[in-house]
């Protein structure tokens, strides 16, 4: 049962997306003056069973003492180095076995404990040995809003001999300019040289170890004429700076937002949001079924957005930039999908290192971490041959696995039971549920266990009774210190163990003509019955009556009836059925429910196509329509509104053969479709 986190680590080299660091650089020249009343940062080893304190250590969450924007992202602490360098990441990790390899520097590549780091300011990072404990010190100086963070390395040993440098980060509020300067001592290093200068983006998705998966910009020499490359990185820096050499990063002064999470999704709705620029930003977004950026966009304020109208189980690409001209940043996600009872997921039809495609996951921990919500046949499963496997090796664990939706009905009782295991160490698992797949939106607990260590599977089974009707989703949320053992769920099962009670013994709801519902509902030993009520309702709370029919009153028989509803609402429509007894009393049905999804937020036909295509809307009144190449030229059009749900598109010029962008963009969002022309 025994496996570590290593089978992993072979699994996932191939993924990684490139981030991009928004900075420019520049050298100049300045005074040095040495820190007189700082705080001396306390330190921890960190191969204590090979190097020493002085040798290898780090001081993490150290308080900045403002909020400092870097590369779009907001951080309250740092973590500091003494090779030099620090993490606005993952702490640092220290490691009794294996050497962590932080005395390596390498700007361009993310590797092991060092690719949980990023993103990392690196001021002069190389094999750096300290003279004293108090050789690394910090302090924040000035007033709101224009403070001062600054780190300094005092008296620095490189690689050997007597110190040879002593130098300083500053981190400024407001502007979030990062400067680098330095005092020459008297040594002059040892023989194996190779330092690095410069800074490096954080991960986005999923990212290798070895792999170029990271942006960087690192400083080409250290003299006063030295200059920045974000492409090759210098790392055999073998001449110190002189004395008052000062290395400026100033980011640019549009710079687009970052962190962009996804807060919670369904099948026809997403919640996003990203860290906010500053308190007057502007920001516009997208929204594409294709991963080119979009030329045209909607503005808003909000750090969040919530996305109405979208297809479920359908990936989509969520574009983002700063309204002031910045590059666009993408995120993409998959709307969910629904599922009946009874449900069963074993992980079997998964493909390894994905999970399944009626489920979705949250990472709600550092980047680095999201790559460890998997499925794999590499430890031994409770069922079947594959798993769902989690772990935390670099970064404490918080990331959720959720299921398709269901549609529970208010007051029924559900048992969820499923295996859980783990191959050594100590987990924690809460599982919950709610109305959106997200963390936020979990809000009703069905179990929390916070000490998992079993080797073995354990069978887990628990009912629980929902208090209101609806679409439900139940999310599985992982959490753990950093570790370097597995943690495995399988054997998902849910089902219903409540029976409609009554004279009611069958009510089914089903979409007909793709725009009408037909209700069927069967009675058996009717007596004392007065009539059938049908009610629906647009959230499973709120109901309301539609519908009135009559009791046949025949109790020798199975009594069949039926109604049909002309008019649903566009989305999801709850039904039940009131039975009024003669006396005035009733009995509730069992809730339906049946989503009205012939109308789609935006879909074009025929498509592929040729001379023109219509684009069916959920509202064509307040949207504007425009056509694009793929390199962004605009192509004039003659659209018209059909009716209240559909455009109709002719370009005013012949198309070539290839791919177009039709945007429909409106006040709250806009889509982005791709039209196939042959």
């Amino acid at each position: 049962m025994r496996t570590t986190i290593a089978i992993l680590l072979v699994i996932f080299c191939s993924l990684h997306l490139k981030a991009q660091i928004y900075y420019s650089f520049s050298a100049t020249q300045g005074n040095y003056s040495s820190l007189t009343t700082a705080t001396t940062a306390p330190l921890t080893a960190a191969f204590p069973s090979a190097k020493n304190l002085l040798d290898e250590s780090f001081s993490n969450n150290i308080p900045i003492g403002f909020s400092f924007n870097y590369n779009g992202t907001n951080y309250n602490t740092i973590h500091l180095n003494s090779n030099g360098y620090v993490s606005l990441g993952a702490a640092f990790l220290a490691s009794s076995t294996s050497n962590p390899m932080y005395e390596i520097n390498e700007l361009r590549n993310g590797v092991g404990l060092k690719g949980a780091t990023r993103p990392l300011i690196a001021p002069f990072w190389d094999n750096l040995l300290l003279g004293s404990q108090a050789d690394i010190s910090y302090t924040t100086s000035g007033n709101t809003p224009n403070r001062i963070f600054t780190t300094q390395w005092k008296n620095m040993i490189w690689e050997s001999g007597t110190p040879a440098l002593s130098f300083q980060l500053k981190l400024f509020e407001t502007s979030n300019i990062i400067e680098f300067i330095y005092q020459s001592e008297s040594g002059l290093g040892g023989i194996n040289k190779s330092a690095s200068i410069g800074i490096t983006s954080s991960t986005v998705r999923s990212s290798a170890y070895n792999s170029d998966s990271l942006s960087f910009l690192s400083v080409t020499s250290t003299g006063a004429n030295a200059t920045a490359n974000k492409f090759i990185e210098t790392d055999t820096i073998n001449k110190k700076p002189e004395s008052g050499q000062i290395f400026r990063f100033t980011p640019f002064a549009c710079t687009p937002p970052s962190n962009i999470k996804l807060s919670g999704t369904s099948g026809i709705s997403a919640i996003l949001k990203w860290d906010q620029l500053s308190t007057n930003a502007v920001y516009e977004y997208a929204i594409s079924n294709i991963s080119i950026p979009p030329f045209a966009a909607t503005s808003t304020t909000n750090n969040f957005i919530k996305l109405e109208g979208l297809t479920p189980n359908t990936q989509y690409y969520f574009y983002l930039r700063n309204a002031c001209g910045s590059a666009w940043n993408m995120f993409n996600f998959k709307t969910t999908t629904t599922a009946s009872l009874p449900y069963q997921e074993e992980f079997d039809q998964t493909i390894d290192i994905a999970i399944p495609e009626t489920m979705t996951a949250q990472n709600n921990s550092n980047s680095f971490a999201n790559i460890y919500w998997q499925t794999s046949a590499l430890p031994v499963a409770a069922s079947g041959t594959k798993v769902a496997v989690n772990s935390a090796p670099f970064v404490p664990a918080k990331t959720w696995i959720f299921t398709p939706a269901f549609n529970f009905i208010a007051g029924n009782t559900y048992t969820l039971s499923f295996k859980n295991a783990t191959s050594g160490g100590l987990h924690a698992m809460e599982v919950k549920y709610g109305r959106y797949a997200g963390e936020d939106s979990m809000r009703y607990t069905i179990s929390i266990d916070s000490n998992i260590s079993n080797t073995v599977y354990l069978d887990k089974t628990f009912n629980f009774v929902p208090e209101f009707s609806g679409d439900y989703y139940i999310g599985f949320g992982y959490k753990a210190a950093v570790n370097n053992e597995l943690f495995l769920l399988d054997a998902i099962n849910l089902k219903s163990i409540t029976v409609a009670s009554g004279e009611l013994v069958q009510f089914k709801a089903t979409l007909i003509n793709t725009k009408e519902v037909q209700l069927d509902w069967q009675t058996k030993n009717e007596r004392n019955i007065s009539h059938f009520l049908i009610e629906r309702s647009a959230d499973g709370i709120n109901f309301k009556s539609i519908g009135r029919v009559n009791s046949l009153n025949n109790s020798a028989t199975t009594n069949s009836y039926n109604y049909i509803d002309k008019t649903p609402n566009v989305g999801n429509n709850y039904y039940r059925i009131r039975q009024v007894n003669t006396s005035a009393g009733f009995v509730l049905s069992n809730i339906e429910v049946v989503k009205l999804t012939n109308i789609p937020a935006a879909e074009l036909f025929p498509n592929p196509g040729s001379s023109q295509v219509f684009l069916k809307v959920d509202n064509a009144t307040d949207a504007t329509v425009k056509l694009f190449t793929t390199s962004g030229i605009e192509i004039p059009i003659t659209n018209s509104i059909v009716n209240s749900n559909l455009f109709k598109i002719i370009p005013k010029q012949v198309l070539i053969r290839g791919i177009y962008l039709v945007h429909l963009i409106s006040p709250t969002k806009t889509m982005v479709l791709k039209w196939i022309v042959l």
